[in-house]
């Protein structure tokens, strides 16, 4: 968390329950059906945004949203009609790190 008084604080989660999680629907804009975004550029507030803003969740978001574009090409539906479960289990097949 960044801060004009200390500059930025680190924490560090020592436990799974802790690392920051992105719900799949933060990840399409309001009233969208084919766009998603991934990364910095997600909406949030202050203090989420704080937490996934690192570039490795910033890569997962990005990963998933291919697995979510792909799975919608392949099917001919809008991204958001992709079940998470398939999104997920599609970045683990290819090799995504799971926590």
């Amino acid at each position: 968390m960044h801060s004009r008084e200390k500059g930025c604080d680190v924490y560090f989660h020592d436990r799974k329950d802790l690392i920051p999680k992105v719900p799949f629907r933060a990840l399409i804009p309001k009233g969208s059906s084919r766009i998603t975004v991934a990364g910095r550029i997600v909406s949030a507030e202050r203090m989420a945004l704080a937490g996934i803003r690192a570039q490795c969740t910033c890569m997962a978001m990005g990963q998933a949203m291919g697995a979510a574009a792909a799975l919608a090409v392949k099917r001919g539906v809008a991204s958001r009609e992709i079940d998470a479960a398939d999104i997920v289990a599609l970045t683990i097949e290819h090799g995504a790190a799971t926590v």
